[in-house]
C-alpha cells in the first residue's frame, strides 16, 4: 500500500483521512439508526473518558 500512496502530498493523506473518518462516522451512525449529532456525542464522551 505504501507504493499506492507515496506519491501524495501530506495535504492530501490529511485531506483523505479527514473524508475517510467522515464518511465511516456517517455509515456507522446510519447503520445503527441513530442522528449523526448523538453518535459524535458518544463519540466525544468515549473520547474523554479515555484521557
Amino acid at each position: 500500500m505504501l507504493e499506492e500512496v507515496a506519491y501524495w502530498d501530506s495535504d492530501d493523506f490529511w485531506s483523505n483521512a479527514g473524508l475517510t473518518a467522515t464518511a465511516w462516522i456517517r455509515a456507522v451512525a446510519e447503520h445503527r439508526d441513530l442522528p449523526l449529532t448523538e453518535l459524535v456525542r458518544r463519540l466525544r464522551a468515549a473520547a474523554e473518558g479515555a484521557g
